[in-house]
């Protein structure tokens, strides 16, 4: 009997569906830069997403991993899309550094959006990820996230209503080079 190793994680495909999807980095190496390299996946992600009629409604890409908030139209094709983003991306990025064969990804984590204090607190979380992880101060200040997108459509008082009516809990401490903790309480500057 030839027994075959299940997928992990296990993922669940549904159609018309919210996801909350994370995709890291092989090792948690820090392989998407320079930010030309954000920029190329940032490019990939909408023009693969598009094709599949899927709809991105939050990004965030940081130089090991990405978060994505978005509604599936065909769930199976997740896995086309997601093999077809992190082949294109490993297969260039292994030419440009001459690292034929490295792995550069993990597998991708979804997760399917329950209700709509479910869908802020995962756009919310996505944004300020860059704040978390020590890259900026703000969201507004990191380039490579769909924050700037609507803090320019829907503006700062919408984005800051966002935060307050859903805000992000459970954030462990991040601390900067000198060991000082940067969240404690947290105030989102618009």
């Amino acid at each position: 009997m030839k027994t075959i190793k299940r997928h992990q994680p296990y993922h669940i495909y549904f159609d018309n569906t919210l996801y909350f999807l994370t995709s890291r980095c092989y090792k948690g190496e820090e392989v998407i830069q320079p930010k030309e390299r954000r920029d190329f996946i940032r490019d990939l992600l909408k023009k693969i997403f598009t094709e599949y009629n899927y709809r991105i409604y939050a990004w965030v890409i940081l130089p090991n991993h990405y978060h994505l908030l978005f509604k599936s139209r065909i769930g199976i094709d997740l896995a086309k899309i997601m093999q077809s983003i992190h082949g294109k991306t490993s297969r260039l990025w292994n030419v440009e550094e001459h690292t034929p064969g490295r792995k550069v990804w993990t597998n991708y984590w979804d997760y399917c959006i329950r209700d709509e204090e479910d869908f802020f607190k995962h756009f919310n979380y996505i944004h300020f990820n860059p704040v978390k992880h020590g890259y900026v101060d703000s969201p507004k200040d990191w380039e490579h996230s769909s924050y700037r997108w609507y803090l320019k459509r829907k503006g700062s008082e919408w984005m800051k209503s966002c935060f307050e009516e859903y805000p992000i809990r459970y954030f462990k401490p991040v601390y900067n080079q000198q060991g000082i903790k940067r969240i404690r309480h947290f105030e989102i500057d618009l």
